[in-house]
């Protein structure tokens, strides 16, 4: 009995030795397969196991490095728990992260018909040296043959062309999503308040309308007053329609005068595209962040 039970407990460890090694390696795999496909927030990622059954705490994930590094520990949930429990979730959280990575890839693809003249690992190298553009470091002078792919003889001066047009259209881009945002906030907030004076803005539109006004006065007497009150929306309309009107005019008069300054954007200096406080780490670190609070 007592080499049959010794016989019991070898075959314990190797089977928990097992489980742990091909976990491992399953996880060095798809971290292996994150980095051929450009994943950037798994750079510099490391994760540390420590098999003894005695520690609560036994799994290090750290991403980044020196003062940008952020470290996940992975506790024993109960007394009973083994690390062996804690590696095989942890790979196939990678491994939806690789497969949610490639989907983003191929939606890119579909959006931006250009990437499909680049492999996966061509655009990792763009990916590593296209953010050196403007900056202290020179890119790579390969770059300049893969992007003649879509630009024939491609050269530094195209390049930077390109990237400050590409910088000022992302930047109008963001800017219109914030206006957006911020407009659609202040409906809400518009809407609430009606809502809860219970006013029939309806009506009020209605009626001015009724009174010879246009819709769109209608709705700029909304700003200043309130829909329950015609009479003063009528008599808001009376002393500033001649003042919309010109200030309409004189808006229409710039959209057809309006020119790109195409020229202006070419003179300027190229100091680089990211300019912004936020980086990899710290876009990282608020992830990392977020996922601890969820937990």
């Amino acid at each position: 009995m007592l080499v049959a039970g010794k016989a019991e407990k070898g075959k314990d460890e190797v089977d928990r030795f097992i489980t742990i090694l091909d976990s491992v390696v399953r996880l060095g795999n798809v971290y292996t397969k994150l980095i051929a496909a450009g994943c950037v927030l798994f750079s510099s990622w490391q994760v540390k196991f420590l098999c003894d059954r005695k520690r609560k705490v036994c799994a290090f994930v750290k991403f980044g490095s020196d003062v940008d590094a952020q470290t996940l520990k992975g506790r024993k949930e109960h007394e009973d728990s083994d690390v062996s429990l804690m590696v095989p979730p942890l790979a196939k959280f990678m491994e939806n992260c690789l497969e949610k990575w490639l989907d983003y890839i191929n939606e890119k693809r579909n959006e931006y018909y250009h990437l499909n003249f680049f492999t996966i690992d061509q655009m990792v190298i763009l990916q590593r040296e296209l953010v050196k553009v403007g900056g202290q470091d020179e890119p790579s002078d390969r770059i300049y043959s893969l992007l003649s792919a879509v630009k024939h003889d491609c050269s530094k001066t195209d390049l930077i062309s390109a990237m400050k047009l590409a910088e000022n259209d992302v930047n109008e881009k963001d800017q219109q999503r914030k206006e957006e945002i911020e407009t659609e906030e202040e409906v809400k907030e518009d809407d609430g308040k009606r809502e809860a004076d219970g006013n029939d803005v309806g009506k009020f539109i209605e009626e001015l309308m009724i009174a010879g006004y246009s819709e769109e006065l209608a709705k700029q007497a909304l700003k200043h007053v309130s829909a329950d009150n015609i009479d003063e929306g009528i008599v808001w309309c009376m002393e500033n329609e001649m003042e919309t009107e010109l200030a309409s005019d004189v808006i229409s008069d710039m959209d057809t005068s309006y020119t790109e300054p195409t020229n202006e954007i070419e003179n300027e200096a190229y100091t680089g595209w990211t300019k912004s406080p936020k980086s990899i780490s710290s876009v990282r670190a608020a992830i990392l962040h977020s996922l601890s609070a969820g937990e």
